[in-house]
């Protein structure tokens, strides 16, 4: 583990907190091309170029999973504060399918070996995987001479494209099951998708009596395990707060130095009202990730209800700051090369990665 994590992964003090963000924002700074636009005209090869440096360097892959599989053992913490540096600069890796979906996945299914074959490859970053989301699962699975064959189409499947292994929720007569597919399979077909997020690679997945490896016991009921829920709302809440935070850091220093009538636009009140708005907004994102986190640290009953009121709030704030940012930059934020428009596609793509905000909502609204 290199040493400026040895104080991280064994203290979670706000110093070694704060030590540990700045790292990873100076390397997302220092990495990326000085625009988003850039990352959004070839996502998948920013990410491949990425991931390798960043497990490197700051050893991110291991550090949500247990120490047992090589691990730092932070848990949902590490996912938020790996995902809102990331979402800062629309940055792409595969933490948040590899570690924060499937790696949840692998640790909610009550089989050892496979944990035990996956999760340390996973915690080094040599292998990258993507969990096939949905309540719903659109695969067949029937068995084989092997073990079991998967059929069907599953869409817009997050690193869908790039991943090593497919984890697949797929429905049997017998019941609803995790599947490992290796993605390389030759009855396994993958297409990059043209999304309205360009920073998101997506695709979708084509299984063609593909080989699956069941990974757990088969389940009657088809939604997806609260770890997998309560990891991935985390992570994505996080990543929308990181990506507020920059756009509004942006709009204020835009307000700053763009004169109008001899004068900062930031000085005229309707600009300072929609500026303060948006800080209001983003505080109240900071507000829903910081008790998402504690109600994961200390175990209570409602902290899954704590994850979706997160990642709702946040996108919500993300798509207003996005918006409201978008209008204090004028006509600059309606041109490609500006990277205004890439936020509030963000913000959209955030809403539905998983699940409707509407699911979301009820989550928490039901424990009212």
């Amino acid at each position: 583990m290199p040493d400026r994590l040895r104080a991280f992964a064994g203290d979670l003090s706000d110093t070694a907190l704060a030590e540990f963000t700045a790292a990873l924002r100076d390397f997302f700074a220092q990495t990326l091309p000085g625009e988003a636009t850039a990352v959004a005209e070839d996502p998948g090869g920013w990410s491949a170029k990425l991931w390798p440096r960043l497990v490197a360097e700051l050893d991110v892959a291991g550090l949500a999973l247990p120490e047992a599989y090589g691990g730092s053992g932070l848990g949902m913490r590490a996912h938020a504060v790996v995902q809102r540096e990331a979402g800062r600069l629309l940055a792409h890796t595969p933490y948040l399918a590899s570690i924060a979906l499937a790696g949840s996945a692998l640790l909610a299914v009550d089989d050892v070996a496979a944990q035990e074959r996956y999760l340390p490859r996973l915690a080094t970053g040599d292998l990258t995987a993507t969990l096939v989301l949905g309540d719903d699962p659109g695969i067949n699975a029937a068995p084989g001479a092997g073990g079991y064959v998967l059929s069907g189409t599953a869409p817009r499947v997050l690193d869908g494209a790039t991943a090593d292994v497919l984890f697949v929720r797929a429905k049997t007569p017998d019941g609803v099951g995790l599947f490992a597919v290796r993605a390389t399979a030759a009855a396994v077909e993958r297409t990059v998708l043209q999304t309205l997020d360009l920073t998101r690679p997506m695709a979708n997945v084509t299984l063609a009596e593909a080989e699956g490896e069941l990974i757990g016991p088969l389940e009657q009921e088809q939604a997806q395990p609260p770890l997998v829920c309560d990891a991935g709302a985390i992570a994505l809440a996080a990543e929308a707060l990181g990506a507020a935070e920059h756009s509004l850091d942006r709009a204020v220093r835009h307000a700053r130095e763009r004169y109008q009538f001899g004068r900062p636009i930031g000085s005229f009140q309707a600009v300072k009202h929609q500026l303060a708005d948006m800080r209001l907004a983003v505080d109240r994102a900071l507000f829903g990730v910081d008790i998402a986190l504690g109600g994961v640290d200390v175990g209570l009953a409602d902290s899954g209800c704590r994850s979706s009121l997160a990642l709702v709030t946040a996108v919500e704030a993300l798509t207003h700051v996005a918006q409201q940012a978008m209008q204090v930059y004028g006509g600059l934020s309606i041109t490609w090369e500006h990277p205004a428009h890439l936020y509030l596609r963000r913000a959209h793509s955030t809403a539905q990665l998983l699940g409707p905000l509407t699911t979301h909502r009820e989550r928490f609204l039901v424990r009212q």
